[in-house]
């Protein structure tokens, strides 16, 4: 083996170590709600609730509310004959009643909660980090007795998402309100180099720093597209050299005079590219001259997932809309034309590119090119 191979392959097996270990949390998360979800059901019990995790003094972090966000979405698709409440509602709940319902509960609060919220079960949890591990500590609570039905735990590894994450606490509802922990922040260069704001109105065709990685790209009409289309294709450029980490990006797009069904034709605004084959992308489905649909997509190893928040949209027939993409510590929204369609949330992303691009595009005779403008981006502060 030469040095270059060997230089190859060490690097591959840095990034395949580095990817695994990102996704830790999702197969521990997995595991343990599967083994919950069969002891709610064995205890009867049909609404459960997941109140927001904390660490062991009571304080939430954005990680505790991602992770206990993940934890509900895998008990809801356990498909065990029980109701999970979703937990933007847990929330308003929680709020109106001013009760302090987190990971540290108290079994008057959780008798209090239960009838408010028409719960039978609560779930809660406490994140506690050690060394390059977090420990993963979640119970299951009769709501009208407070007493265990279960409980579990599991370690996960701390990357440096999470390890950030760790560090940006959240206030606590009602009587833990106020309270504060403060956590020194990592210094910036040790995150990695973040580029400054970018703009470009595509007058004098695209700038330079655009790189397709696939497909031709070209002007026309004052617009950014394709040339060529083939059928079941996948065409995107985007920005070589840049990085940010949260950003605010606003385009102008086209539909193309498409006149197909939606979904025949679809565009993909993508604020965070990490390679080729991995990033995560706001998506619209273009059909009768028109976007119709609106969606995140989460694409891992070339392999896309479901559409995530999938929504009908409203715009005109043949004209341009305004899509603006915020991407805020893990939090991904999506404006269309001024209002938020889609938002999502994910960790497992904390920095990359952004770039622009169109699958499909082809129907019958019809080779339909999307049209991108007016792009400009702002890096935010964390």
């Amino acid at each position: 083996m030469n040095k270059r191979t060997l230089s190859i392959f060490c690097t591959a097996l840095f990034f395949t170590s580095l990817v695994s270990s990102a996704f830790g949390y999702e197969k521990e998360i997995e595991q343990l709600s599967s083994q919950m979800a069969e002891k709610i059901a064995a205890k009867g019990k049909k609404t459960v609730a997941v109140v927001d995790f904390t660490d062991l003094e009571g304080n939430v972090t954005q990680l505790d509310q991602f992770i206990a966000e993940e934890f509900s979405v895998a008990l809801a698709s356990a498909g065990k004959g029980f109701r999970v409440i979703d937990r933007t509602r847990l929330k308003i709940i929680i709020k109106e009643n001013k009760l302090a319902a987190t990971g540290l509960i108290d079994p008057a609060t959780a008798s209090k909660l239960g009838k408010i919220a028409g719960v039978d079960a609560l779930v809660t949890g406490t994140l506690t980090p050690f060394g390059d591990n977090v420990r993963l500590t979640v119970k299951v609570l009769d709501s009208e007795t407070a007493d265990i039905i279960d409980s579990a735990k599991s370690n996960f590894a701390k990357t440096q998402a999470i390890d950030e994450l760790l560090g940006k606490e959240m206030k606590t509802a009602s009587a833990n309100e106020g309270r504060t922990k403060k956590i020194e922040a990592k210094p910036a260069q040790e995150k990695g180099e973040i580029s400054g704001a970018f703009s470009d109105d595509f007058n004098a065709g695209p700038k330079p720093d655009w790189k397709p990685i696939s497909g031709n790209w070209t002007m026309s009409n004052g617009q950014y597209i394709i040339s060529d289309i083939n059928i079941k294709e996948t065409y995107l450029t985007f920005l070589e050299g840049k990085s940010w980490r949260n950003l605010s990006m606003d385009i102008d797009v086209t539909p193309g005079d498409a006149t197909a069904s939606s979904g025949s034709f679809k565009l993909n605004i993508c604020p965070r590219i990490i390679s080729q084959t991995e990033r995560v992308c706001f998506g619209m489905n273009s059909g009768d001259n028109k976007f119709e649909e609106a969606y995140w997509l989460i694409i891992k190893e070339g392999m896309k997932g479901e559409p995530i928040g999938r929504v009908e949209i409203e715009t005109s027939s043949g004209q341009s809309v305004h899509v603006k993409i915020e991407v805020k510590n893990g939090v991904f929204t999506a404006y269309v034309n001024g209002a938020k369609v889609s938002q999502i949330y994910d960790i497992s992303y904390p920095s990359g590119s952004v770039g622009i691009g169109q699958w499909y595009g082809w129907w019958g005779n019809e080779k339909i090119r999307m049209g991108f403008d007016n792009v400009e981006i702002k890096p935010l502060a964390d």
